[in-house]
């Protein structure tokens, strides 16, 4: 009779890792009031700028897509009747 060996499960041992939670002290230059309303402002502009390109090109996708979407509609209809 044929006998099977059995694996017996390993023991996983689980590592502890310390983390530092403690902040550190930014390196970089502070910007002053006035510069950081003008970086708000131009950020703003770009963003407003890259809105209005991504509505520009959903309506030039659309526009491309209606002329198959009627194609297909009128193919349907007439296997339909």
């Amino acid at each position: 009779m044929p006998t099977t060996q059995v694996k017996r499960p390993r023991k996983v041992i689980a590592k502890t890792v310390k983390v530092n939670r403690k902040p550190r002290k930014p390196t970089g230059k502070i910007i002053t009031i006035q510069q950081y309303g003008t970086n708000l402002k131009r950020r703003t502009e770009i963003n407003n700028y890259e809105f209005y390109m991504f509505i520009d090109d959903i309506k030039k996708g659309r526009n491309a897509i209606i002329p198959y979407l009627e194609s297909i509609q009128t193919q349907y209809k007439r296997f339909v009747k």
